[in-house]
């Protein structure tokens, strides 16, 4: 059978629209994979400075600094203690506060004291510890359970008492009650009573008299 020339045009018009879907479905089919290999790719190998939720990307002094500021806030709430301050201070209650602080700073989270506050027998300068009860008393006011001393009046505790009830102990003058006062200031506060005898001119015979007197 002879082709004229029309029979030819149109089976080479099929032929070239069989060819070019034949390359149309090919280059789609590989689009499809390198897409999905794309998305692989991507979710395998993700930055660890890359942020999905906002999607952009922090750079590793970004991420230092993050990193920093949240270490320094864990490490500052594992320091931290709280501390119960009432009588004449403007805001009574229980403040948390760093371990290393004194009576003094505990006094102006409280926001300071009222006109009536009386410290003379209150050594601002002494450490706090926590769950203390600082009461700061009134001028005038008998105060008949010092900030200073436990629950128990007969045993002061020598990590925040005066330097009046330290003189108050057997064979403690003024000398050897500045000594304590200034050891605790310098080396913060005692972690046992028996720490009290690095403190000088406190020996073992002078901590026998006391220890029954004392706590920490």
């Amino acid at each position: 059978m002879k082709l004229d020339k029309k029979n030819i045009k149109i089976l080479l018009s099929v032929l070239v629209v069989i060819i070019i879907g034949i390359i149309y479905i090919s280059v789609k089919d590989k689009s499809n994979n390198y897409n999905k290999t794309n998305k692989k790719v991507s979710k395998s190998y993700m930055p660890d400075n890359y942020n999905k939720d906002q999607d952009i990307y922090y750079n590793s002094e970004e991420i230092k600094n993050k990193n920093l500021k949240e270490s320094e806030e864990e490490n500052k709430q594992k320091n931290n203690i709280k501390v119960y301050i009432s009588g004449e201070v403007e805001n009574s209650g229980v403040y948390e506060i760093d371990n290393n602080s004194r009576i003094i700073d505990v006094i102006e989270l409280a926001g300071n004291l009222t006109k009536d506050a009386d410290t003379e027998n209150i050594n601002l300068a002494s450490f706090v510890k926590d769950g203390q009860h600082i009461k700061i008393p009134k001028i005038g006011e008998e105060v008949k359970v010092s900030v200073n001393n436990t629950e128990n009046n007969n045993i002061i505790n020598i990590n925040v008492a005066s330097l009046q009830e330290l003189m108050s102990m057997p064979g403690i003058g003024q000398a050897k009650a500045e000594n304590i006062i200034r050891y605790r200031e310098s080396n913060g506060n005692f972690s046992k009573i028996e720490d009290i005898k690095n403190v000088n001119g406190i020996g073992n015979a002078l901590f026998e008299n006391i220890k029954s007197l004392i706590c920490t």
